[in-house]
């Protein structure tokens, strides 16, 4: 398992540096600086959370992407008001049910998505996950040329309710920080 986190790290530093990557990316977040997936209370409950939905298209942008967010069968989660990208042009579907969101333009960097309020009432440990959109059982992403044809998009990441950062073994890293290839070996124990 250890190895397939570094190899996805890994993958995700190159590609932000060089952005020549032929993969996109939905990623989730719990800040714009995209530094950390894991959220834990400050204090006492309820924990509130500004889930934020990023995606990374590969070198050539993206117009759209399609996917869902499946949300922990535990009561005390609250999914709570989403808000898109105020520069969408169409939105179908909803993000529990499976969403495709367009822009008018095409995308090449980093963009937030969605922004979701979570509301965790207690201190149970869940999970929040990008799925496969049911309509098409796949993430995807459009190409900028052409007829804007689609392509498959990974899930990078998932978001971590009461885990900490440092602390839990989910939330020991993002692929965001500054690492050498060294550093990342050393973390490992490779």
């Amino acid at each position: 398992m250890k190895r397939i986190v570094l190899i996805a790290a890994i993958v995700m530093m190159a590609a932000s540096a060089a952005h020549s990557q032929s993969q996109g990316y939905v990623c989730l977040f719990v800040d714009d600086a995209r530094t950390s997936y894991c959220a834990a209370p400050p204090g006492a409950y309820p924990l509130l959370v500004n889930m934020q939905i990023w995606c990374l298209p590969r070198a050539d942008g993206t117009y759209c992407a399609e996917f869902m967010i499946d949300y922990p069968d535990d009561p005390t989660v609250i999914a709570a008001t989403v808000t898109p990208d105020p520069t969408f042009t169409i939105v179908l579907g909803s993000l529990a049910t499976g969403v495709s969101a367009c822009y008018g333009e095409c995308k090449t960097e980093w963009t937030k998505f969605f922004t979701q309020l979570i509301v965790c009432q207690n201190a149970n440990q869940n999970m929040i996950s990008v799925v496969n959109h049911p309509g098409t059982g796949e993430i995807l992403m459009t190409e900028c040329t052409g007829i804007r044809p689609t392509y498959p998009a990974v899930a990078w990441n998932n978001l971590y309710l009461n885990y900490t950062d440092g602390i839990d073994p989910e939330c020991g890293f993002t692929a965001t920080e500054d690492k050498t290839w060294g550093a990342i070996k050393r973390m490992y124990g490779e």
